[in-house]
């Protein structure tokens, strides 16, 4: 699966409202692998986490395995504002590759 993150769209490092996709149209890394699994913008509008939402996302990304583990620290690393935006990409991309996940940033 590639997750395709647009950077100008992307709300990284700005917690805030803590929220997948907010009233502006800006994604945290959440909302952009939920838009890469075709998951409706009005399912995780609002919302601060997706694993819960039924049927749209694979199974390692709603269980509670080392998956869940992985994807907590990518989360803290793209919330960190002194980590390049390319770096968090990679890092991001490596922490989930097991799952068959790559990110890409386009402009």
């Amino acid at each position: 699966m590639i997750v395709t993150i647009q950077k100008s769209l992307w709300n990284r490092g700005h917690a805030e409202g803590g929220t997948v996709l907010r009233n502006d149209g800006t994604r945290c890394i959440l909302g952009w692998i939920a838009k890469a699994y075709g998951v409706p913008d009005a399912l995780i509008w609002g919302r601060g986490f997706i694993t819960n939402i039924p049927g749209w996302l694979p199974d390692w990304l709603t269980g509670s395995d080392v998956s869940a583990n992985n994807l907590n620290r990518g989360l803290s690393l793209a919330n960190d504002e002194l980590i390049d935006d390319q770096e968090i990409i990679d890092r991001c991309t490596d922490l989930l590759k097991d799952y068959g996940v790559v990110f890409r940033l386009v402009d």
